[in-house]
Order: structure tokens, then C-alpha cells, then sequence
């Protein structure tokens, strides 16, 4: 199992896509393992921390027109082109990250139908794009969460359509936003906190079952607990 950001390790605590199928890799070739066992299941899950890293990198470049930056990211990640900003902002591109960790695990011998890659949910129902956004009824607010809505559609989009030239089916990119709205409705209607993160109320960990989100972006255990029971029946 692969998650995290796609970028370089030297960017965060945790490991990168890539570098984490890079010491998979090297494993292998140290140890001189065959190819992975067919029950082996590869389950990749990446990009999310690399968009909100994009967005605070544009924020300063576009002035703090969050509704630009969200819609340039769109194009962005729909051409592939590169941005026009400034040669110092690097932007990190999830999507082709992803195509490349598939494509490295299938050179290691893992088949199309062993590996899945999940999309990601809808950015706009995050704490962290609901603080940006402010007041959700006002006109700044709703085209804020517009733009983050159709970004996260966008990018969903994008990398099913890249996907296809991996080899991987449809059926193996994993439609998280779908499975998110439903987990979130679950959620409301048993009176969990949808909207705030846990740690942002300043809670203790044992209450934060109570909540959706653990963090501004981070769903709780309660949450992901959710999401496998939607995962199971999917697969």
C-alpha cells in the first residue's frame, strides 16, 4: 500500500508515492524476489497533499484569488502545460506521479489487475477549503467551494483518463468522491461534526469520533473506518 504525497521524501515526514515503490523495488532487488504473488494486491493513494501544496503556492503568486488559482490548477492538471508563473514556483504534478508509480510497479512484474488507484474526494467539503471559502452563502464563499468542486472533478477525471494508458481498467481507479458524499451523509445523520476538524476544537483523540474530519484535511479513524465498509463492497 502506497499513500501519502507523490513528491520527493526530502518534502515530508512521510515518504512519497514514488520513493515508498522506490524502497519497494530495491527490496526486491536486494533480496532477489520474483515477481509480486498473484493474491498481491497494490492499493496507491496520493496527489491530495500536492494540490493543497500547489493552491498555497499559487495563493501568494495570484495575489490571493483563490478562485483563480483553483481554476489555473484545473487547467493545469487537465493539459499538462506549464503554469505562468515564475521560474521559483514548482508546482509538483500528482497526476503524472501516479501514472509513473503504476508503470514502476508493473516493470517489477505486478500485473494491471493487482494494482488499484484511488481518485480523491471533493476537496470543497474539507475544513480547510470551508475556512477559505468563509461564509458558504456568501458569493465569495460559494464560488470558492464551486471552483474546488469542479477542480476535484477535474482532477478525477484526468487521471482516469491517464490511467488508461497503464493498462489499468476503470473499475481499478477507485471513485473516492462518490463513496465520500455517501460516508459524509452517514455521518451528519448521526450527528457527527461534518464540517470542523477535531484538532482544530482543541479535543482530546478519544472524542474525535465524533467527528468526520481529524484535522483540516484528514479524515478521523471513525471516518476511515466508514470508508472500508464502502471499499469492501466496492472491490
Amino acid at each position: 500500500q502506497s499513500f501519502g504525497r507523490t513528491k520527493s521524501v526530502d518534502e515530508s515526514c512521510v515518504p512519497g508515492v514514488l520513493k515508498q515503490i522506490e524502497y519497494y523495488t530495491n527490496l526486491q532487488e536486494s533480496q532477489k524476489y520474483m515477481a509480486p504473488a498473484k493474491q498481491t494486491l497494490f492499493f496507491i493513494w496520493g496527489g491530495g497533499n500536492d494540490i493543497f501544496d500547489n493552491i498555497a503556492k499559487l495563493e501568494s503568486y495570484f495575489s490571493k484569488d483563490l478562485p483563480h488559482v483553483l481554476h489555473q490548477l484545473r487547467l493545469y492538471y487537465e493539459t499538462g502545460k506549464s503554469m505562468p508563473v515564475s521560474s521559483h514556483v514548482v508546482l509538483s504534478h500528482p497526476i503524472q506521479n501516479l501514472k509513473e508509480a503504476v508503470m514502476r510497479l508493473e516493470s517489477t512484474g505486478a500485473m494491471p489487475n493487482q494494482i488499484y488507484v484511488f481518485t480523491l474526494p471533493d476537496l470543497s467539503t474539507t475544513p480547510m477549503v470551508r475556512e477559505m471559502a468563509g461564509d458558504p452563502q456568501s458569493i465569495k464563499g460559494k464560488i470558492i467551494l464551486a471552483a474546488a468542486k469542479a477542480l476535484s472533478y477535474g482532477y478525477d477525471f484526468d487521471l482516469k483518463e491517464t490511467l488508461k494508458g497503464t493498462g489499468l481498467a476503470a473499475s481499478h481507479v477507485i471513485p473516492v468522491a462518490s463513496m465520500f458524499r455517501t460516508i459524509l451523509k452517514q455521518e451528519s445523520a448521526t450527528k457527527k461534526d461534518i464540517t470542523d476538524g477535531c484538532a482544530q476544537q482543541a479535543q482530546g483523540f478519544t472524542t474525535c469520533g465524533n467527528y468526520a474530519f481529524y484535522d483540516e484535511k484528514h479524515p478521523t479513524y471513525t471516518t476511515e473506518q466508514y470508508f472500508t465498509n464502502q471499499l469492501m463492497g466496492y472491490l
